[in-house]
């Protein structure tokens, strides 16, 4: 759980090559019970590490979670310019409950998500 990846962040050198991902799974168990500070918290030392789009994709839901929509709009442009034909519905719609892991917040998440991505690539 959270507590066990805290533990081995805490615990992990500085110099781990994997340390990310301990961030970045630490993030999705944070936006899986609905504490989004935490989430993007998780997320943001995710991605001063390795600035990938899985380490982008929960920043950008948690920060749509605390209302920061230009924030979150700017992580996906980012992103976008990567892949720039990603379907960021899709993602919203089905990937979000994954990254969610299923927990009680995806509607929350996946509707806050996809007002940013409607912000980003509104549905034709």
């Amino acid at each position: 759980g959270i507590a066990r990846l805290q533990w081995l962040e805490r615990a992990m050198s500085r110099s781990n090559p994997t340390r990310w991902v301990a961030f970045a799974h630490l993030s999705a168990l944070h936006l899986s019970q609905g504490d989004f500070a935490q989430a993007r918290e998780a997320a943001r030392q995710a991605r001063t590490i390795v600035p990938v789009t899985w380490t982008a994709m929960p920043l950008a839901a948690a920060d749509a979670e605390l209302g920061q929509t230009a924030e979150a709009a700017a992580v996906l442009a980012e992103h976008r310019r990567e892949w720039p034909n990603m379907d960021l519905h899709y993602f919203a719609e089905q990937v979000v409950p994954r990254w969610c892991l299923l927990g009680a917040r995806t509607p929350q998440v996946q509707a806050s998500f996809g007002r940013v991505a409607d912000r980003l690539a509104p549905r034709r």
